[in-house]
C-alpha cells in the first residue's frame, strides 16, 4: 500500500510540471487553437464472467448493447459531446432482453498525463453461452437474468515519460497530429470498485431448478474494492506524415483488494479478512488518419477494454469488464 501511495504522490508532483512541456514540432503538430467538430457513433457496456471453479464452467453475462449517435466539439482546453439513441438501433429486446443503464465515462488528456474515470450501473443481462449449460439450447433468443445488477466505478492516473515527441491527444482528441512514429512508457495507479447482486443468483429463472445447479455453490452477490499501481506503454505507428496512424496501448495493473461475497449454499457468506492481490489490464487499439492538404478532415476508430479479476477461495473467479468503442469523422476549422 505504501508503494501505491508513493506513486500517487510522485504523480501529483508531475502534474505541476506538465504546463512547461514543449513539444518537438517535427514529431507533434499542435492544432488545439482550432475549433474541431466531430460526428460519432459509440457503444459502451459492462460485462461479467463468473467462473465456477467446482465444474470449470463460466456464466458469460452481457447486457443488451446500446449504440448511440452524437456530435462533439473541442476548442483549446474545452470539449463537449452530446448523443442520442435512435430506436431502430436498439430494437432487439426479444433476443437479448432489456437492459437499463447509467454509463458515464470521462477521459482527460494532457501533454504529460492521462486521467480516466467511469461510473456504470447496469440492470438486466443475458447469458451469452447457454450451450455450455444446456447442450440442447437451439432457440433464437438468449436466456436472460433481468434482475441482475452490476455497478462499476473507477479512476486511473497515468504519466508519460516521453511527452515531447509522443501525443495521446492526436489519437483520442484529434487536436494534435503525430507526424512521426513515437512511443512512451506510462506509470501511475488507480482504483476500481465493483459490486453486483441478483435475486436468482445470476442464473436464468428457467435454470434455477436444473439438477446441475443443485450441486454447486452459486453466487448471490459480491463487492470488491481494489487499489493498484500501473505500468505499461503506448506506441503510435505513423505513415505518410500523419495521414494514417495506428496506436497500441497496454497497461498492467497490480495491487491489493478487499471484498465480500454471498453464497447460496446454506446462506453462507464469504468475506476477505485481509488484503489479497489482483492482476488487471487496460488495453486499447486505435486506427485513423487525416485527409487533405491541410489535414482539415480526419477520421478514426478505437476500442477500450478494462478487465479486472477477483478470486473467492476455490469457488469462483469473478471478472467484470468495462468496454467502450467509438467511430468518428471530423473537421478542423483551420
Amino acid at each position: 500500500m505504501n508503494k501505491i501511495i508513493s506513486v500517487l504522490i510522485i504523480s501529483t508532483l508531475l502534474i505541476s510540471q506538465a504546463k512547461g512541456i514543449k513539444r518537438d514540432t517535427t514529431y507533434v503538430k499542435d492544432l488545439s487553437k482550432n475549433f474541431i467538430l466531430k460526428i460519432q457513433t459509440s457503444a459502451r457496456s459492462t460485462e461479467l464472467d463468473l467462473k465456477n471453479l467446482q465444474v470449470n464452467k463460466t456464466f458469460e453475462l452481457k447486457p443488451n448493447d446500446s449504440r448511440s449517435i452524437g456530435l462533439a466539439f473541442s476548442y483549446r482546453w474545452l470539449g463537449l459531446g452530446i448523443g442520442f439513441t435512435p430506436g431502430y438501433m436498439n430494437n432487439d429486446n426479444k433476443i437479448y432482453g432489456k437492459t437499463d443503464r447509467l454509463d458515464l465515462q470521462i477521459n482527460s488528456y494532457s501533454k504529460m498525463y492521462l486521467i480516466n474515470f467511469y461510473f456504470q450501473w447496469y440492470k438486466g443481462f443475458y447469458v451469452n453461452n447457454p450451450k455450455t449449460f444446456d447442450k440442447n439450447w437451439n432457440y433464437t433468443y438468449y436466456p436472460t437474468v433481468p434482475d441482475a445488477q452490476i455497478a462499476n466505478m473507477g479512476g486511473s492516473f497515468f504519466f508519460m515519460t516521453n511527452p515531447y515527441k509522443f501525443s495521446l491527444r492526436s489519437v483520442y482528441l484529434a487536436n494534435e497530429i503525430q507526424r512521426k512514429r513515437a512511443g512512451t512508457w506510462l506509470i501511475g495507479g488507480g482504483f476500481n470498485f465493483s459490486a453486483a447482486n441478483s435475486k436468482n443468483y445470476f442464473v436464468p429463472e428457467i435454470w434455477v431448478n436444473s439438477p446441475i445447479l443443485d450441486t454447486l455453490t452459486i453466487l448471490k452477490n459480491y463487492s470488491f474494492l481494489q487499489m493498484y499501481a500501473s505500468g505499461g506503454g503506448s506506441y503510435t505507428f505513423v505513415w505518410f506524415k500523419g495521414k494514417l496512424f495506428l496506436n497500441l496501448y497496454l497497461m498492467l495493473n497490480f495491487g491489493p483488494y478487499i471484498g465480500s461475497a454471498g453464497l447460496s449454499k446454506n446462506s453462507e457468506s464469504f468475506s476477505k479478512d485481509s488484503f489479497s492481490n489482483s492482476f488487471s489490464t487496460d488495453g486499447r487499439i486505435s486506427f485513423g488518419g487525416n485527409i487533405g492538404k491541410n489535414n482539415k478532415f480526419f477520421w478514426g476508430i478505437y476500442a477500450v477494454v478494462f478487465q479486472y479479476n477477483y478470486h473467492i477461495k476455490n469457488l469462483y473467479d469473478i471478472s467484470p469488464t468495462v468496454k467502450n468503442a467509438k467511430l468518428y469523422f471530423g473537421y478542423r476549422f483551420i
